[in-house]
């Protein structure tokens, strides 16, 4: 860029952006100055204003209209100047507030704020076209290219990083520590992490004051960390399913309504086919039958064991044919055996 008028030599919306830096310094909930303390941070609004006034052109470095007269040129200019800092602070208006005194007594009084602009607290979202719009024209008054904003001592990094959401190629420089990792904080890690989910390392598990107010401010994620000590204590004092006393009770090899031995000693299913020999999907295809239909049609030798484990009731005798079941039957022989559900395997 050639060395042209600045617009922060020539105008600047000062009033605006002192009423939105007052404003900034009450701001508690999403603010950089919440990450660590810093003796000397500059409010990002102060920021904000000077970086756009000193990155974008004045209106005088663009040639005079043919045509046009010298006075008629130079009210051109102010007026540009003056859109320009309306559209970065905003204007200033007057508004009546109200406020409760030390003895109860409520006094109303004059304020002055902003309407409109980007400086205020928020608004840079709000008036998101704006700020696109600085974007375009910087760029544009630099060929295209994004300009480079160098901070050599950018402490608590309100200038870096107005600089980069305007669109600039920003370096942050600090000799002290402390001031390195949070412009690290500040700078470079949110835009690598930004929308990543990483686990929680074991010494911040181990810290339940951490995490009792990581889940108070992420309830989204209470169940998809790794358990805390204090969760596993809990579900440990707390008997589960499989922690509950057997009752002992076991189901009986032949039960009323279920299937009853043929003339010649053999189990009969309902459809008239013996239980000698049978597959894991028949199992599965009764168990589901039985579930959908428990009545004593539908009823077979097949029910629910102990912790969910289905035992199958044979009788103790070879099968119709005299040999041992193949891979895909229960053997016959067997008085009872458990399958687990998942498995069904023979």
């Amino acid at each position: 860029m050639a060395d042209i008028p600045r617009l922060i030599e020539h105008a600047f919306p000062l009033k605006q952006t002192s009423l939105d830096s007052v404003h900034e310094k009450s701001v508690r909930h999403g603010h950089i100055s919440t990450l660590h303390i810093w003796p000397a941070r500059r409010p990002l609004a102060a920021c904000r204003a000077a970086l756009i006034a000193t990155l974008l052109p004045d209106p005088s470095a663009k040639p005079k209209p043919e045509g046009m007269s010298d006075d008629e040129w130079h009210k051109e200019i102010v007026r540009h100047r003056q859109e320009l800092c309306e559209k970065i602070g905003g204007k200033v208006v007057k508004k009546i507030v109200k406020k409760k005194m030390p003895n109860g007594q409520i006094v109303e009084r004059e304020k002055e704020a902003t309407e409109g602009g980007i400086l205020h607290w928020g608004r840079e979202t709000e008036n998101k076209d704006a700020l696109d719009w600085f974007r375009q024209e910087i760029r544009k008054a630099y060929g295209g290219r994004p300009p480079k904003v160098l901070d050599p001592f950018a402490g608590g990094g309100a200038i870096p990083l107005e600089a980069m959401r305007l669109g600039c190629e920003a370096t942050a420089v600090d000799i002290n520590p402390v001031a390195w990792f949070i412009l690290k904080c500040t700078l470079e890690y949110p835009q690598k992490l930004a929308g990543k989910t990483l686990p929680l390392p074991d010494f911040i598990l181990a810290d339940e004051d951490f995490m009792e107010s990581f889940y108070k401010t992420h309830p989204h994620l209470v169940g998809r960390t790794k358990k805390t000590n204090k969760q596993i204590e809990k579900e440990n004092k707390q008997p589960g399913f499989w922690d509950k006393p057997d009752s002992g009770r076991s189901p009986k090899p032949i039960l009323p309504g279920m299937c009853e031995p043929g003339a010649d000693g053999y189990l009969t299913m309902p459809d008239g086919s013996l239980f000698d020999s049978i597959s894991p999907m028949r199992i599965l295809n009764l168990l589901i039958k039985s579930f959908r239909n428990p009545t004593k049609k539908n009823r077979c030798g097949l029910c629910l064991y102990g912790r969910m484990e289905l035992r199958i009731s044979l009788p103790s005798m070879p099968n119709s044919a005299g040999i041992t079941s193949t891979t895909n039957a229960i053997p016959a022989g067997w008085p009872s055996r458990r399958l687990p559900i998942c498995g069904l395997a023979p």
